[in-house]
């Protein structure tokens, strides 16, 4: 069971760090309640997103001429920074984190899971679908691709 005074002394009598401290509380019925408020906090930043002008709602063909990734990540990073946190910390491992030349050549990545995610609960914010198929159309792409079954036994 959950003991406060537990980790308060175990925590700032310098016996542990702050992250054993986290490690040890996250195992207790207190860090159920702590991922749930994350959760949350997630779900209530993307509603907040969808209802305050996302430039994922941009959807008439001048905006898509002028579609930028950058734009994506900037929202997200501004309006749903845990999520942006943890969607890098699933592309990109921690030393990897906060060095340009890895990140920038995540934008077009990280862009599209944040559009596929948000389309998914909100269907007006589409302008990564409309983006790939306006760009599709634009280079003539028409063949059909083939997939072929291959038994590999």
């Amino acid at each position: 069971m959950y003991n406060p005074l537990e980790f308060e002394v175990t925590f700032f009598s310098g016996s542990g760090s702050a992250q054993q401290f986290a490690r040890g509380l996250m195992t207790t019925s207190f860090g159920d309640e702590v991922i749930k408020q994350i959760i949350n906090d997630i779900e209530m930043d993307a509603r907040e997103c969808a209802n305050t002008g996302s430039v994922l709602c941009q959807k008439k063909y001048a905006d898509l001429k002028n579609f930028q990734w950058d734009n994506i990540v900037n929202e997200l990073v501004s309006k749903n920074t845990l999520l942006s946190q943890v969607l890098l910390a699933v592309a990109l491992p921690t030393s990897k984190i906060g060095n340009t030349q890895f990140t920038e050549k995540l934008c077009p990545v990280i862009s599209t899971v944040y559009g596929i995610l948000m389309k998914q609960r909100f269907k007006d914010l589409c302008a990564v679908q409309k983006f790939v198929t306006v760009s599709l159309a634009n280079e003539h792409t028409h063949e059909k691709v083939n997939i072929i079954a291959t038994d590999f036994n």
